[in-house]
């Protein structure tokens, strides 16, 4: 059975390397992860999509986010 999984980056925020620094500093809490060896735990993967999304709004790093709903109060 195949899975496909989209995502339809329509949100970015732009990064600084030390908020990628502080990120890397947060997953080091998810030992478990390590201990499986997924390939996305590792600070070139981590950068590496950073700098992709960065790439698409002209910026060095950025996250990508889906927004799915947005509640607006008047």
């Amino acid at each position: 059975m195949t899975h496909h999984v989209t995502f339809a980056a329509n949100a970015f925020v732009v990064l600084e390397r030390r908020h990628l620094e502080k990120k890397w500093m947060a997953l080091q809490a998810y030992r478990t992860q390590f201990a499986l060896g997924r390939p996305y735990f590792s600070w070139d993967f981590i950068q590496g999509l950073a700098r992709v999304r960065g790439t698409q709004v002209r910026a060095e790093y950025a996250e990508a986010f889906e927004v799915i709903r947005i509640k607006v109060e008047l």
